[in-house]
C-alpha cells in the first residue's frame, strides 16, 4: 500500500511537469575560430574565422514560471584556416570538423510584451564525428585527408571537446524562439604541442512544435489574445 501511494505521489508531480515539456527543432548560422596557444604560453595565435551551420532538436522543460532547463542535440560543422609564411611560399591549412554536441542550458525567462526574454548558461560536450583537412601552398591544394584521432602526440585531434555556452534572445509564445549564442572551448582539442580550443558564436532560430496545452495557460495565460 505505501508503495502505491509513493508511486501515485510521484506521478501526481511529474504529470503536470511533462504535461509543460516542448520539444522542437533549431538551427543556426555560426562562426567559428580556433585559439591556439603554446604549452610555454610564448605565443598565441586565433584562427581565420569561417562562417558553417549548426542544426538538431531542442527541449524545453520548465521548472518554474521563470525558468527552464534547455537540452539540445545538435550537428555542429566547424571549419578553420590557419595560414603561415615559410620561405616566400604562404602554407595554409584548412580543417572541416563535425561534432555532436548537446549543450544543456538553464535559461531565465523575463515577460516581454506578448513574450519572453530568455538569458542562459550551461556546459555542453561534443563527439567529433567528421575530421577532414586539406594542405594549401599559395592556394594551390597539395593535399588532403583525415586527421588522426587520438591522445598520443601521434595523433592530431581528439575525439572529444568540453566547454560551456551563454546565449539570449526572445521566446515567442506561439512556439518560434531567436536568440544569439556563444561556445567557448574549454578542453584542449590538440594532443601535440600547441593547446587548441574551439569558439563559436551564431545566431538560432527554433520552432517549438508542441506547446501543451497547460503551458499555454499556466506559463502563457494571454497565449491567444494578440
Amino acid at each position: 500500500m505505501k508503495k502505491i501511494i509513493f508511486l501515485a505521489l510521484n506521478l501526481s508531480i511529474c504529470v503536470p511537469i511533462f504535461a509543460q515539456v516542448k520539444i522542437g527543432f533549431i538551427g543556426a548560422p555560426q562562426y567559428d575560430r580556433q585559439r591556439w596557444v603554446s604549452n610555454n604560453n610564448i605565443f598565441s595565435h586565433t584562427s581565420a574565422g569561417r562562417v558553417q551551420f549548426q542544426l538538431g532538436v531542442i527541449a524545453d522543460l520548465p521548472v518554474g514560471d521563470r525558468w527552464s532547463i534547455q537540452p539540445e542535440l545538435l550537428f555542429s560543422k566547424h571549419s578553420t584556416k590557419h595560414a603561415t609564411d615559410f620561405d616566400l611560399a604562404i602554407h595554409s591549412n584548412l580543417y572541416n570538423l563535425g561534432y555532436l554536441k548537446m549543450p544543456v542550458n538553464i535559461v531565465y525567462l523575463q515577460p516581454f510584451a506578448k513574450s519572453h526574454l530568455y538569458l542562459g548558461a550551461g556546459p555542453y560536450i561534443s563527439n567529433l564525428v567528421i575530421h577532414n583537412y586539406s594542405f594549401f601552398q599559395n592556394d594551390v591544394n597539395l593535399g588532403s585527408g583525415q586527421l588522426r584521432v587520438g591522445k598520443s602526440q601521434n595523433d592530431q585531434i581528439t575525439a572529444w571537446d568540453i566547454g560551456a555556452r551563454i546565449k539570449a534572445g526572445i521566446q515567442f509564445k506561439k512556439g518560434f524562439m531567436v536568440g544569439a549564442f556563444y561556445d567557448r572551448g574549454l578542453k584542449d582539442i590538440n594532443p601535440q604541442f600547441v593547446q587548441t580550443f574551439n569558439n563559436t558564436a551564431g545566431v538560432n532560430f527554433a520552432y517549438f512544435f508542441n506547446v501543451s496545452r497547460s503551458d499555454k495557460f499556466n506559463r502563457y495565460p494571454d497565449y491567444y489574445n494578440y
